[in-house]
């Protein structure tokens, strides 16, 4: 059913960059083959309930280790 909507959707979006974004329930062949055929389509999946996502990550750096995340 969820392949079918996004279908149904992405007809009218044809001129956008969509992102569809879900958890891993949603992330089977079904979901996975309908992305496919839709080269304006990109898939996020297996995201937990409290992932927040504020900014893109930064830059990676010649230094080793993780890079400080700026404050607010």
């Amino acid at each position: 059913l969820a392949a079918q909507m996004i279908s149904s959707v992405m007809e009218c979006l044809e001129d956008y960059k969509v992102i569809l974004l879900c958890d891993s329930c949603y992330s089977k062949r079904a979901i996975l083959d309908t992305v496919k055929k839709h080269d304006n389509l990109e898939l996020i999946g297996a995201v937990r309930y409290d992932t927040a996502i504020y900014d893109l990550p930064p830059a990676p750096t010649e230094k080793k280790g993780k890079t400080k995340a700026k404050r607010r």
